[in-house]
């Protein structure tokens, strides 16, 4: 009660000063880098936003994107009013004692939801990401959608993504499971120490600054929470967020021509040039970042990472709201 109270003072206010940008609308512009009011709930789905989303769908298969993960996408959208996502809570972890900028705010980051309730909501509309990991990696297969401007050729756009190394063959502790290769992702993951990329719809969280920082120092990193029990639900905990590395370039750097030549231990890691660009589009709110932690914590962006798993299952799987 105290979540929605909060959410319709704090949109009443932002509707007084201007700032609420019910997204859809014939008039709506391309949005800024920052969320002016991320809470702005609009009450029903208008035909332009319909419009819009068919618009992206052409555009999304145009530049790469498979029509079955904009399917289950564009199922996930139509449901994104009425669930409240359930995401695991942790107790005090033995991993915020270790000696590491990652874990040193483990307890704040990972338990970062509104009033300790372990919920979230899709609260962040203006922008939303699609990564296919089914794709090689020698493609840009991480599609950035903007869900609250207007029909152009610039309301998707798409980048270089890595993808989880996996763990060693035959390992005992994952049957079935073993090591991926640079350009492709053959095992997909939710357990611990896998190194693997879980897959499904995430929702993204707050923003902070880990061990990944660029040449420059200034790289951004971005919590993600997975949603779906048994698939994801272990990725805060596990640290898999989004990230910059170095050896994955959008363009070619003198003898490292562009693309991916690197995995991760499960992230979603890009050029740091568009790091912060990404991030700072698609981020929830809050966070131990000095410019959000004023914020209060919730719910962010869809994330939905589609893998193996997601193109074996129906075409409805996503059609009913996953709790």
């Amino acid at each position: 009660m105290r979540h929605w109270i909060f959410c319709f003072t704090l949109s009443i206010a932002c509707a007084l000063t201007g700032n609420l940008n019910l997204w859809a609308t014939p008039e709506a512009k391309d949005a800024s880098d920052t969320l002016s009011c991320p809470f702005s709930i609009p009450s029903k789905h208008t035909p332009e936003f319909q419009e819009h989303l068919n618009f992206l769908e052409r555009l999304f298969i145009k530049k790469g994107g498979p029509q079955k993960a904009f399917t289950h996408f564009r199922n996930i959208v139509d449901h994104w009013l009425e669930p409240t996502y359930e995401v695991k809570q942790y107790p005090s972890s033995p991993m915020t004692k270790m000696n590491s900028d990652e874990f040193a705010t483990m307890d704040e980051r990972v338990n970062q939801l509104e009033d300790g309730q372990p919920f979230l909501r899709i609260q962040n509309r203006k922008y939303a990401l699609i990564s296919d990991m089914t794709q090689s990696a020698s493609k840009r297969r991480l599609w950035l959608l903007n869900l609250d401007g207007q029909d152009t050729e610039h309301s998707i756009r798409v980048f270089y993504t890595s993808h989880g190394r996996g763990p060693k063959a035959f390992d005992p502790y994952f049957p079935g499971k073993g090591p991926n290769t640079v350009e492709t992702m053959t095992y997909e993951g939710n357990e611990f120490d896998s190194r693997l990329t879980p897959t499904g719809l995430h929702i993204t969280g707050s923003v902070y600054q880990g061990a990944n920082r660029g040449p420059k120092g200034k790289d951004l990193s971005l919590i993600l929470h997975g949603v779906e029990e048994g698939v994801n639900d272990n990725t805060t905990e596990r640290l898999v967020v989004i990230h910059s590395k170095d050896n994955i370039y959008e363009c070619n750097e003198g003898i490292k021509p562009e693309g991916v030549h690197i995995m991760s231990s499960g992230c979603t890691m890009v050029d740091t040039k568009v790091v912060n660009d990404i991030i700072l589009k698609v981020r929830g709110t809050g966070g131990t970042h000095p410019d959000y932690k004023h914020e209060p914590k919730t719910g962010g962006a869809i994330y939905f990472v589609y893998g193996h798993r997601e193109s074996q299952l129906p075409d409805s799987f996503y059609a009913q709201p996953q709790r």
